[in-house]
């Protein structure tokens, strides 16, 4: 069967108990993980679907995600596509395609000026722009230091929790002048709860009494991911990085920040996330901009 032939509809309150076991299915995630999700942002008539006999097999969820931001502050309605996921007996038929295709064109027609979505491997970037019409768009630098490379550094900085509201507003002000996904409280909220979830958290990073930069912050056994660090210009990630050291220690910092964030000229940028739809302006608008998508709720 070819996905031309495929029927998505919007999910259905009945269907819950089939998502949520298709979630765990697909992806593994423990029962209250995927509880967390669906209290928190699940919504049947943002959810795209395809059945089979009356089952949910197929699913991509629409996530309100806040507004894309251009380097001249224009703002349009943003939404994520979010854990698309399709039952191991039924891949092969397009099924992912399709409703990736469906939930692009239906939260289009929610009113969002433009859908976003982070592939989970970087194999699926091709894959995603040949069969549903995102193209890769933003990217990322991802380094990983180890503790005897930030052991030197020790800065007279301070990190400290801080909350979605504070986070969001530090975080708009470095992200000026260049493409970003400008989250929303709501979006910010849920990465605090993601983050606090796996031992971290949300925190800034001050120098005397100055605000100089923020993080989201995961601990993954041996590994600290630090899915977003956010610093101005005059310091740098390995700097940043000794501090959140200090507070978890670890065997492993693997660190993505945007590609305008200084740094030693070694680390290499690659692509993140895509956008739908990509518009021809974008080659001349902002090729020369950051572009940043932001933790992905990963």
């Amino acid at each position: 069967m070819t996905d031309e032939f495929v029927l998505t509809r919007t999910a259905d309150p009945s269907d819950t108990p089939a998502l949520k076991a298709l979630w765990k299915t697909v992806f593994g995630d423990t029962d209250a993980d995927i509880a967390r999700f669906f209290n928190i942002y699940y919504s049947p008539n943002r959810t795209v679907i395809i059945k089979d006999d009356g089952i949910p097999v197929s699913a991509a969820y629409i996530l309100p995600a806040g507004t894309l931001v251009a380097p001249d502050g224009a703002r349009g309605a943003c939404a994520m596509l979010y854990a698309i996921a399709t039952l191991p007996e039924y891949r092969g038929r397009g099924y992912g395609a399709a409703v990736t295709r469906a939930a692009a064109a239906a939260a289009l027609a929610q009113g969002f000026s433009a859908a976003v979505l982070w592939p989970a491997e970087d194999s699926l970037l091709g894959y995603y722009e040949r069969h549903t019409g995102f193209k890769p768009f933003f990217n990322a630098v991802e380094t990983e230091f180890l503790p005897n490379e930030l052991a030197a550094e020790n800065p007279d900085y301070t990190l400290t929790p801080a909350g979605p509201e504070a986070y969001g507003q530090l975080r708009r002000k470095i992200l000026a002048g260049g493409v970003f996904i400008d989250s929303d409280r709501h979006a910010l909220s849920y990465q605090q709860i993601l983050c606090d979830a796996a031992g971290g958290g949300l925190y800034m990073l001050e120098n005397g009494g100055r605000q100089i930069g923020c993080a989201a912050v995961e601990l993954e056994g041996i590994t600290v991911l630090v899915k977003e660090l956010l610093i101005v210009n005059g310091y740098t990630p390995k700097q940043a990085v000794s501090v959140i050291a200090a507070r978890h220690p670890a065997e492993k910092y693997i660190v993505r920040y945007p590609t305008n964030v200084c740094r030693s000229g070694h680390e290499k940028s690659r692509p993140f996330g895509m956008i739908y739809p990509y518009h021809a302006q974008f080659d001349n608008d902002v090729m020369h901009c950051a572009k940043w998508y932001g933790p992905a709720f990963d």
